[in-house]
């Protein structure tokens, strides 16, 4: 019988036998996506549980916008793994950019918020 993680909770920590557990569904078979790796379907939640399991893997699993699903890092192509890398350098100055305009709103907001206001004539 295949074991199952315990899904029903994102938020849960993630644990070294999350991270081994998914590196054992990974292993040898390539680039699977979510639904591959949980046996056919992945619940949204099954789905954010995984992204946090590769997100503390310490770059052991591969994936990032535009990839196939999820790859060991060792296990992919040189290739692969610059382009997923050049996709997460891009996604990260979007939103390095998207962060720069909000700060820029808040800083016009807090401004406006700390002048005095206008006199009467």
């Amino acid at each position: 019988m295949t074991e199952q993680l315990e899904f029903s909770t994102p938020s849960k920590p993630v644990t070294d036998h999350d991270v081994a557990w998914l590196l054992g569904r990974l292993h040898g078979r390539g680039w699977l996506t979510a639904a591959e790796i949980m046996g056919g379907t992945a619940t949204e939640n099954e789905k954010r549980r995984i992204r946090a399991i590769v997100a503390e893997a310490n770059g052991k699993v591969l994936s990032g916008p535009g990839a196939h699903g999820y790859i060991i890092t060792t296990e992919a192509t040189l290739e692969e793994i610059d382009h997923v890398v050049a996709q997460r350098r891009s996604q990260e100055m979007k939103m390095e950019d998207g962060t720069r305009a909000i700060l820029r709103v808040l800083l016009d907001r807090r401004f406006a918020d700390a002048s005095p206001p206008p006199t009467p004539l």
